[in-house]
């Protein structure tokens, strides 16, 4: 909906001008003429996903590997695992605030100006606004959260399992490049729900016997696992306890070495278990 509203006033004579398009246009040709296209497109894809980043986290545990390879030992919480980890909220579930009031519906309009034109007539100057008119929308009833929907990106590493054979030591790390988790917060409970999956590759895994022979190898495979936490607010922040069963299973390593492989050593990679650990979690934006 749209209307006008003229006004005079005696001035020198002018042109026509359009002040909001004139504006724009202006910008539009700066940043064609100055920015460089490939860097601007960039700069937008960056920015873009930067702006939908909500929340940051950083989190420490331990892990238990619970292997199905035999020649892994079995042990309790002796792996160490550490990351960081972006949020994207998805959707948010509400409803209405029990016994709260609803707001009374509204007829009010609100004017939004979008031009002007000024005409030079008889030795003065004739202004026409141009104004868009707009209904207000009534102010929304209180509502609940019920649940909250987030993708978290993670980048993290566990390291500290080892072999079952006295007589070879495992040095390796296993990294999360990256992994990718759904969560589903219950904000009365403040615990929340996740399942995560990913891309993970070893780091520097190597094998040495007790006569100073070395084998290394590499690994690279998708990760898959399931979690519960808890999280509560301190002076804005959130502290975050977990715990879950993450599976990290490597079909296949490739081990290189100048003497063939011993038996001690898996041929397939599994270093799976339950995990526990703690963080923190702030807010971007």
């Amino acid at each position: 909906m749209g209307c006008r509203e003229r006004r005079r006033r005696t001035v020198a004579p002018s042109s026509r001008f359009h002040p909001v398009a004139g504006t724009r246009a202006v910008l539009a040709l700066l940043l064609l003429a100055w920015a460089p296209r490939p860097a601007a497109a960039q700069f937008g894809i960056v920015e873009g996903f930067a702006r939908n980043v909500s929340q940051m986290s950083f989190y420490f545990g331990r892990t238990a590997v619970r292997s199905s390879s035999p020649e892994v030992r079995q042990g309790g919480l002796d792996a160490t695992a550490f990351g960081v980890e972006l949020l994207f909220p998805v959707r948010t579930i509400t409803r209405p605030l029990a016994g709260a009031p609803r707001p009374a519906p509204t007829d009010s309009i609100r004017r939004i100006l979008k031009g002007m034109d000024v005409i030079l007539s008889d030795g003065s100057v004739d202004t026409i606004y141009h104004y868009d008119i707009e209904p207000v929308a009534p102010p929304s009833p209180p509502v609940r959260t019920l649940w909250a929907l987030e993708v978290g990106l993670g980048y993290g590493q566990i390291s500290g399992f080892d072999l079952a054979d006295p007589g070879l030591d495992m040095n390796a790390s296993v990294r999360d490049l990256p992994a990718l988790s759904l969560y589903a917060n219950y904000a009365p409970w403040g615990n929340y729900f996740g399942l995560r999956t990913g891309f993970m590759k070893t780091e520097g895994l190597q094998v040495a016997d007790t006569r100073g022979e070395e084998w290394k190898g590499e690994g690279e495979a998708f990760l898959f696992g399931a979690l519960t936490g808890w999280a509560f607010g301190v002076e804005g922040l959130w502290l975050l306890l977990e715990t879950g069963y993450t599976v990290r299973r490597f079909p296949s390593v490739e081990w290189r070495g100048s003497l063939p492989l011993p038996s001690g050593i898996p041929r397939d990679l599994d270093v799976s278990g339950w995990f526990v650990s703690g963080g923190i979690q702030f807010p971007l934006r």
